[in-house]
């Protein structure tokens, strides 16, 4: 569309095409403004359109910013060679240069401001104003006069601007001192500016002029208003938070300022910490929507999806289905991110305009959904993770006590336990076995070389190294709490479940496998030795992950993989549990598991980036 505003300067012309564009393409800086006064010479449409030398000021602009709002100020000031090209903007939406290059104008809106008129029109201007009948007639008529007809027919609308009377005065004032009332400098002191009944009169009284409309409003508030206050904040001690009032006082305004109220700066401390929290969230987002993982998501993705397009890819049809199935596992997890990374956006802004209006009324609903976002975020995040692992829901976990470890393996294994029934993991555990006829065929031998001298007494004979002496003993399962199961009836079956699993010689090898979302990426980081101090004895635990559970190792494959690195320790006495791979300790609790969830959560965003990159991921917010 086309349109022409005429009327006298300062009555909101230019304000209305920024307006326009905010409304039509979601910010003012959509105004590609030109000064119609500086092609008003021979010549000058060439400089709009270019050549073969370069390209022309208006069509680069066009081709650069294809939707916008196009305004031209002051048109009647443009050379007439500049109409023709203007011709053909409002006629065929298009220009093209003599290089051949076209600017499609279909997207834009077309805006001419003018001053026709002004100077002839006889009525008063200023507070009231002529009938709207005679005033838009004779902008009209001075329109039509000035273009020619073929120029004149193209507009679409011609909008005749009204000298302002008082009450919109009234509105652009209280418009511009709110703006002003919420810059940063107050906004970031914590001060809440209070103004007198009689400021709006009196800047109104002041910042309009018959001749230049509104336009001086803005200037004087910035030398009025502005000005004063700094100089009044810089000579005078005002703290934090208070509360400053402004009142008209002749020729002059008076500054003034008093305590702020408590519950203001309360407010206003609960919502910044909040606005904290939210940060340090948006901020490990930004980190996970930036990391290999999720380059690699997105690389996949658009890999399938040029792999699709070819004849190739379908000739397997079953698959190709089966390829697509599983990469729109990772489009709904890309989509998961993005949906996550708009709330959280959404909820930073709401915060943060709670925080400049000290209302802390709705700071609950806010740190319920900041929760529910972190909560939702830590699922994406191991999901993410997961997809490194070829079976990501399924794991194994061998363990092997001390002599005098077993009643800390017990406390190991309901700490994983533990972990499982929240997640709804499914669990088996197994030990290792010998066959009792091999047991009987070694002590008879040895019992011989004990009766000729040639072992001392009481030494105990080795263990078989023969593997078929050897094998897995199971020790039963165990389900996921069901639907309503009471918490004794779940306490009963875990203890029945580990009083198998555990059953056996104190130093057998024993497995433990996890099957559920996400059980390898979880339990990824628990390899190496968890000791138990502060206790009588030292009772150790060796443990090593596999993420490849479908089958068992033999017991005696397990002899070179045990991983003899120190991996935690429980300090009984020190109340606390440390884990020497992350250098990271953490006050001990009776919920264990909770602790070692931490320790997971904090080895999978080291692996990700990096060694001791868990520690940015833990400087939140408090709230």
């Amino acid at each position: 569309g086309s349109f022409l505003f005429m009327g006298p300067t300062g009555v909101g012309k230019t304000e209305s095409a920024l307006t326009l564009a905010e409304h039509l393409f979601g910010a003012r800086d959509r105004v590609v403004r030109f000064d119609m006064s500086e092609y008003g010479y021979p010549g000058a449409a060439a400089r709009l359109v270019g050549g073969p030398r370069g390209e022309g000021d208006l069509t680069r602009k066009v081709r650069e910013h294809p939707f916008c709002v196009l305004l031209f100020d002051e048109v009647e000031k443009a050379d007439a060679e500049v109409f023709d090209l203007l011709l053909q903007v409002l006629g065929e939406a298009r220009l093209t240069d003599q290089a051949g290059r076209t600017a499609d104008f279909r997207n834009t809106v077309v805006l001419m401001t003018s001053n026709l008129g002004v100077e002839t029109f006889k009525s008063s201007v200023g507070f009231g104003g002529p009938a709207p009948r005679s005033f838009r007639e004779h902008f009209l008529a001075e329109a039509e006069r000035f273009f020619r007809p073929e120029f004149f027919n193209r507009i679409d609308h011609i909008v005749p601007f009204m000298p302002l009377e008082r009450t919109a005065i009234e509105a652009i004032t209280r418009r511009e001192l709110s703006a002003f009332l919420t810059r940063e400098g107050l906004r970031q002191r914590d001060l809440r500016v209070e103004l007198a009944d009689d400021v709006h009169d009196w800047i109104a009284a002041r910042g309009v002029e018959p001749r230049y409309g509104a336009r001086p409003l803005k200037r004087l508030i910035e030398q009025r208003v502005a000005a004063p206050l700094a100089r009044f904040l810089s000579g005078t001690t005002v703290p934090t938070g208070a509360r400053l009032s402004i009142a008209a006082e002749g020729e002059a305004l008076r500054f003034a300022a008093h305590e702020g109220g408590k519950a203001r700066a309360a407010a206003a401390s609960q919502l910044r910490r909040l606005l904290d929290a939210i940060g340090g969230l948006r901020d490990r987002l930004q980190r996970w929507l930036n990391s290999t993982p999720y380059r690699e998501l997105a690389a996949a993705i658009r890999l399938l999806d040029r792999l699709s397009q070819t004849r190739n890819f379908w000739e397997d049809r079953e698959r190709a289905e089966q390829r697509m199935r599983h990469t729109q596992r990772d489009r709904d997890l890309r989509d998961a991110f993005a949906d996550l990374n708009a709330r959280v956006a959404g909820l930073e802004d709401l915060a943060y305009e709670a925080w400049a209006a000290r209302n802390a009324e709705p700071y609950p609903l806010f740190v319920e959904e900041l929760d529910a976002i972190e909560a939702t975020l830590a699922a994406h995040e191991l999901a993410l993770y997961a997809r490194r692992f070829v079976r990501p829901d399924r794991a194994l976990l061998y363990c092997q006590a001390s002599a005098d470890g077993l009643p800390f393996l017990r406390r190991l294994y309901e700490t994983w336990l533990a972990i499982a029934a929240e997640r709804g993991w499914q669990v088996s555990a197994r030990f290792a076995v010998e066959d009792p006829k091999h047991i009987a065929a070694r002590d008879a031998k040895a019992a011989t070389k004990e009766g000729e001298g040639t072992v001392h007494r009481g030494r105990r004979a080795r263990r078989s190294q023969d593997r078929e002496a050897w094998s897995w003993q199971s020790a039963g399962e165990l389900t996921p709490p069901t639907q309503g199961e009471d918490e004794a009836s779940q306490r009963k079956r875990r203890e029945q479940f580990l009083m198998l699993a555990l059953g056996g010689e104190p130093e057998a090898v024993r497995a433990l496998r996890f099957e559920g979302e996400h059980a390898a990426a979880l339990l990824a980081g628990e390899s190496g030795v968890h000791e138990q101090q502060g206790v009588s004895g030292s009772p150790r635990v060796r443990v090593r992950f596999a993420d490849r559970a479908d089958t068992v190792k033999h017991p005696l494959d397990l002899a070179a993989e045990w991983v003899d690195r120190r991996k935690r320790i429980v300090h009984e006495g020190q109340r606390l549990v440390r884990d020497l791979d992350l250098d990271l300790a953490i006050p001990l609790e009776p919920r264990l598991h909770k602790i070692y969830q931490r320790f997971m959560d904090a080895h999978r965003y080291d692996e990700v980036f990096g060694p001791g990159s868990h520690r940015l991921f833990s400087r939140r917010g408090t709230r």
